[in-house]
């Protein structure tokens, strides 16, 4: 596996994937806290939290990408223990703050379909904000948890991965937690996907509408590039495939779980207009387009807009 994970051309796609990722997802940031608009609908606060965590993931494949290259340069074969635990933390919390970030918008489009009234009692800046925290003091302590009864002495590592140096049963533990989470988001996407088919045309608006619309090819994106790709690994670990195989299956996983960080950003401009709107008008195009009451549609100037929020 050594071999497939540090390889120059993969060290170089990681590295473009970090690039685009630290743009795009900062740039979503910036979009949606600068605009009243935006940051006053705690769902689009939740794309926001989405792209914080694909920050992580983004810095996570520039990590590894820079890391492998170094090393490569200085003819290394054999690693600290520290250091390679120490360059697995981007990964290790991207995956836990995306994982309870989706789980946290499949919850969300699950109280606006099941408890509509609920919902727009609870949803505010302020929710949006515990909501955030609870999130990020899970993932907190459970990147925490990989440094607990860790060995970290003096001894080489012939690869440089975090998995070689963590416990037994904190790889238990995070599988079952890549495991248990995905399955719950896909429990509960169903659900609310057959409760929201039932619903009459006119029970929802149209910006909810197209946050559902965004957050289910947001799933899609999920389920295709980590989700089953886990699953699949998972699987064939349990079966004792033969180690060459279960090698290249890892390191494409691996690979496939950095490009969610960037998938989200097309996500974004793609389905979602408001966002894309806002975006365009960040590049210095200067009119945005709103659609009025009584379906009435001017073009107006964005700061013209935000005045009104």
């Amino acid at each position: 596996m050594g071999e497939i994970d540090t390889h120059l051309s993969l060290s170089v796609l990681r590295l473009i994937v970090f690039l685009v990722a630290l743009l795009g997802n900062s740039l979503i940031l910036f979009v949606v806290l600068r605009s009243r608009r935006l940051r006053k609908n705690s769902s689009n606060l939740l794309l926001a939290q989405l792209a914080f965590a694909d920050l992580f993931l983004g810095l996570a494949a520039g990590t590894r990408g820079t890391s492998n290259i170094i090393f490569a340069s200085l003819g290394m074969t054999e690693y600290d223990k520290a250091l390679c635990l120490y360059l697995g933390m981007p990964t290790n919390f991207g995956i836990h703050i995306s994982q309870t970030t989706v789980l946290a918008i499949s919850l969300d489009r699950f109280l606006c379909v099941k408890f509509p009234i609920l919902y727009r009692r609870v949803e505010s800046v302020k929710f949006a904000a515990i909501r955030f925290l609870v999130c990020l003091s899970y993932s907190v302590a459970g990147v925490a948890g990989a440094y607990i009864g860790v060995n970290l002495d003096s001894q080489k590592i012939p690869v440089c991965s975090s998995g070689v140096v963590m416990t037994s049963w904190y790889l238990v533990y995070f599988q079952v937690f890549s495991t248990v989470f995905s399955m719950l988001i896909y429990v509960f996407y169903a659900t609310i996907y057959i409760l929201f088919k039932r619903q009459t045309q006119n029970s929802f608006g149209n910006s909810q509408r197209t946050l559902f619309v965004t957050m289910t090819a947001i799933l899609v994106s999920y389920f295709l590039l980590f989700g089953l790709p886990t699953t699949v690994n998972t699987v064939t670990g349990f079966l004792k495939a033969p180690k060459s195989f279960t090698n290249y299956l890892s390191a494409f996983t691996g690979f496939l779980s950095t490009l969610t960080s960037v998938a989200n950003i097309f996500i974004y401009g793609w389905k979602h207009p408001e966002v894309r709107r806002h975006l365009k008008a960040t590049f210095r195009m200067k009119t945005v387009t709103v659609v009025e009451p009584l379906t009435r549609t001017k073009t107006r100037d964005l700061s013209e807009i935000e005045s009104r929020f």
